[in-house]
């Protein structure tokens, strides 16, 4: 894993630990990681965690994120 961030319209009140990368995994092992969600607004909000790698058949994978201060 090259890249962790969070993007899309309003990733403002989201952020992701650990921050950076990068991170190596072997095959069939896994990481864990949070996302923080901290909104200054009250309503809904929704951003993408983006994760991108060197990996040639998926450089590249959005995960949709969602939080709701209501």
């Amino acid at each position: 894993i090259d890249v962790l961030r969070i993007g899309g319209e309003a990733p403002e009140p989201f952020s992701v630990i650990p921050a950076s990368g990068p991170l190596t995994l072997r095959a069939g092992a896994s990481q864990s990681l949070d996302v923080l969600y901290a909104p200054t607004l009250h309503g809904s909000h929704s951003a993408r965690l983006i994760i991108q790698s060197g990996a040639s058949n998926a450089p590249e994978v959005l995960v949709p994120i969602a939080g709701n201060t209501g």
